[in-house]
């Protein structure tokens, strides 16, 4: 079966590599994961550059399946479509529910229970029929970190799933529609409104905790960046509470602050040069 590899991944094509896919033809996203990786295992591959380039070399190849796994590019596949040709898309989600490029962020943030799905391409956004899903059920536990790590691991069961039916379409799951609900990350860093609730706060800075993304606030006139969360619990200094106003800081040490909020206090973590430019007593709203 001659197929074509899209994507910024490794773990789904390391799975395709093990599999009698010949010829296969890689194409890697330029600086990806993916890209170091074939570098670093001497495989051969081209470089996707541009949505244009990468789609005028698909119309001129030769090949029967093309899989894609963090490709960044929306395919016009209904031009691309000859003969018995099947695309497929592996997500690091749930579909029909959780689309777009940062539904994992959505799965954290709305403690919804995540996973990976393997469908179908069509012109839309994660849109296809879905051939197989894996579910990874919530957890307090979890952060991003954790659950994009499980979400690739996931990704690889689904395919695996997938091409076990021959890539068939599952009659099992609902059809994707244009009402299921698209997880779209601003292009901007996520601003945090520190107005709302202690536990708003919390599962927002977790959903985005990671050192490429993290959440942002303003003070003084200056942005900052936030990665990590955590609530107080420490009985002695929750006594302390009705010393401090609302969006008081409370305390600051290591790029931490230690936020009045609620009935209680929240830490927000790794807050980058925080230290020395927000003292201890200044409200953030």
């Amino acid at each position: 079966m001659k197929t074509i590899f899209v994507g910024n991944r490794f773990r789904v094509l390391e799975s395709v590599l093990q599999s009698d896919y010949e010829p296969l033809s890689i194409f890697a996203v330029k600086d990806s994961y993916l890209e170091r990786e074939l570098i670093a295992r001497d495989i051969g591959y081209t470089r996707i550059e541009s949505k244009p380039g990468l789609v005028a070399v698909l119309q001129d190849m030769d090949y029967d399946l093309l899989i894609s796994n963090g490709c960044p590019y929306l395919l016009p596949i209904s031009s691309l479509e000859s003969g018995n040709r099947k695309f497929i898309n592996i997500h690091p989600a749930l579909l029909p529910e959780q689309r777009g490029p940062y539904a994992v962020n959505g799965a954290l943030l709305y403690q919804h229970g995540a996973g990976a799905t393997c469908h179908m391409m069509d012109d839309g956004v994660d849109t296809g029929p879905i051939i197989s899903r894996v579910e990874i059920p919530y957890s307090p536990d979890l952060d991003l970190g954790m659950l994009y790590q499980l979400s690739f691991t996931a990704e690889v069961d689904a395919f695996t799933r997938a091409e076990a039916r021959d890539f068939r379409p599952s009659g099992s799951f609902p059809p994707a529609s244009v009402d299921s609900i698209n997880f779209l990350r601003p292009d901007r860093t996520p601003e945090l409104d520190l107005t709302a609730g202690l536990e708003d706060i919390f599962q927002l800075v977790r959903a985005f905790g990671i050192a490429s993304q993290g959440v942002s606030f303003r003070f003084g006139g200056e942005l900052f960046r936030v990665f990590d969360a955590e609530i107080v619990t420490n009985a002695y200094l929750l006594s302390k509470a009705a010393d401090y106003q609302q969006n008081e800081v409370a305390y600051v040490y290591d790029n931490t602050l230690v936020l009045r909020k609620g009935d209680g206090f929240i830490k927000l973590k790794g807050v980058e040069g925080a230290a020395g430019r927000i003292p201890p007593g200044v409200l953030l709203e």
